[in-house]
């Protein structure tokens, strides 16, 4: 459902901004650009935040037991590097 809307609303996007300038006289070409662009950033700026309160709201319930799977990798990510350095430094013929 959500792709055929955004489907329809992508072509429909390019449409827009022709049939605006066509409707006005040819001394408000900005204007009507202007407007057109505003409208499309307000829609762009309500539909992340529809989406994002969607995609928000799923991940609300699983975040925890997403960081509960990942804590060991990046703990091993943190102290690896750490014992690299101590490794090669202990093994250095300065040392």
């Amino acid at each position: 459902m959500a792709v055929n809307v955004a489907a329809v609303t992508g072509a429909g996007i390019g449409m827009v901004p022709t049939a605006a300038q066509n409707a006005v006289p040819s001394a408000d070409f900005g204007a009507a650009s202007a407007v057109v662009t505003f409208a499309r950033s307000m829609g762009a700026a309500s539909e992340v935040a529809a989406f994002g309160s969607l995609l928000g709201e799923d991940v609300a319930g699983h975040i925890g037991g997403a960081f509960l799977a990942i804590t060991p990798v990046v703990v091993l990510g943190a102290l690896l590097p750490a014992q690299c350095s101590s490794a090669k430094a202990a093994n250095s013929p300065g040392s």
